[in-house]
C-alpha cells in the first residue's frame, strides 16, 4: 500500500480544491498533511476530509513554526507506516490513476527509486480534461532535461517513458530510500528552490533511476488561483535564492552528475550559465519597461 505525503502552509483555500484527488487514488490506505506553521483554517479543511474518507487514515500533523517544504517531506515520512510514499502538493490535483500507474512503473525494476507522472500546469479557469487535451504529450521541441538549469522541461514533447536525472515534485519513491539519502532541510528560506530536486539527484548519482511516464498526469493550478508560496516572491527574491540554492545544490552533487550526464562545463561555468538563463526567464527582454529598453541600449 502507498501513503501520500501532503506540505502545506496557509493554503487551505487550495488544499480544499485538490485534496479529493488524493483520497479516491488506489492502493492508498494513509494520507498524512504536513502543516508548516499555518495559521488559517488548514485543520478545519482536513478534518472535513477525514470525516468524508473514514476508510483512509488520515494524520495531520504540524510544524509550531515554518520549517520548509524539505523538513515537512521528512517529518511525513518519518511517520508513514507504508514501504511507498507518494508526495504530493497542495496545489495540484492527481489524475485518477496516479497512484496506480506509478506503482506498477516502481515495482519493475529495484533499481527504479523515483517515479513520476506528466505534470500539466493549467490556465486559468482550464478544467484538468481540457488541460489534458491541450496537452498531449507535451509540445515544446526541447530535450525533457536541460542543463543550463539543470532541471526538466515539462512541456518538452515526448510520448515514451523516459529517465531523468530528476523530475517535478509529485514522485512515488521507497521509505528505505527517504530513509537512506533522504530531504535537506537546508532549502528552507525565500522560495525553497530545488528542495524537492535534492533528494531526486541525490537517487541518480547513487545509480537508481528515475522515470517520467506519459500513461498518468497530475495538474497544476493556474498561477491565479495560488496566491501565495514560492512562486509568489517577487522576481529579485526568486532569482537571489534560485542562484543561493542552486550554488548549494552544485556543490553537493554537479561533479557527480557530470561524470554521469557527460557534461563539458565546470561546476562554476555551469552555475554561471545557470544564473543567465534565470535572468532571461524571470525578467525578458520584451517584457522591460521602454524607458529602460533604450537606458540599455542607447
Amino acid at each position: 500500500m502507498i501513503s501520500i505525503i501532503i506540505p502545506t502552509r496557509n493554503r487551505a483555500y487550495t488544499l480544499e480544491k485538490v485534496l479529493e484527488s488524493y483520497y479516491i487514488q488506489k492502493n492508498v490506505d494513509e494520507i498524512i498533511i504536513i502543516d508548516d506553521g499555518s495559521n488559517d483554517n488548514t485543520e478545519e479543511i482536513v478534518k472535513t476530509f477525514t470525516k468524508k474518507f473514514p476508510q483512509i487514515t488520515t494524520k495531520y500533523l504540524k510544524h509550531k513554526e515554518r520549517r520548509g517544504a524539505a523538513a515537512a517531506r521528512i517529518t511525513g515520512y518519518k511517520n508513514a507506516k507504508n514501504e511507498y510514499i507518494l508526495f504530493g502538493e497542495d496545489d495540484a490535483y492527481l489524475e485518477d490513476n496516479y497512484t496506480e500507474v506509478l506503482l506498477k512503473k516502481i515495482q519493475q525494476n529495484e533499481t527504479i527509486g523515483i517515479v513520476s507522472g506528466r505534470i500539466i500546469y493549467k490556465l486559468p479557469y482550464e478544467s484538468n480534461e481540457e488541460a489534458l487535451k491541450r496537452f498531449g504529450y507535451g509540445f515544446e521541441k526541447k530535450e525533457p532535461f536541460d542543463v543550463k538549469h539543470f532541471g526538466i522541461n515539462i512541456n518538452a514533447y515526448f510520448k515514451e517513458d523516459i529517465e531523468l536525472p530528476l523530475t517535478h515534485a509529485l514522485i512515488l519513491t521507497k521509505k528505505n530510500l527517504l530513509e537512506k539519502f533522504s530531504y535537506d532541510e537546508f532549502y528552507s528560506k525565500g522560495n525553497g528552490y530545488r528542495e524537492e530536486s535534492d533528494y531526486q539527484i541525490n537517487l541518480f548519482v547513487n545509480g537508481y533511476k528515475i522515470i517520467c511516464t506519459n500513461d498518468t498526469h497530475c495538474f497544476h493550478l493556474s498561477r491565479e488561483e495560488v496566491r501565495i508560496g514560492g512562486q509568489r516572491v517577487n522576481r529579485f527574491k526568486q532569482l537571489y535564492y534560485n542562484i543561493y540554492y542552486t550554488k548549494y545544490f552544485y556543490d553537493k552533487y554537479y561533479d557527480k552528475a557530470k561524470q554521469l550526464l557527460g557534461l563539458k562545463y565546470s561546476k562554476n561555468f555551469a552555475l554561471i550559465l545557470f544564473s543567465i538563463e534565470m535572468i532571461k526567464i524571470l525578467f525578458p527582454l520584451h517584457k522591460l519597461p521602454k524607458y529602460i529598453k533604450r537606458k540599455l541600449f542607447k
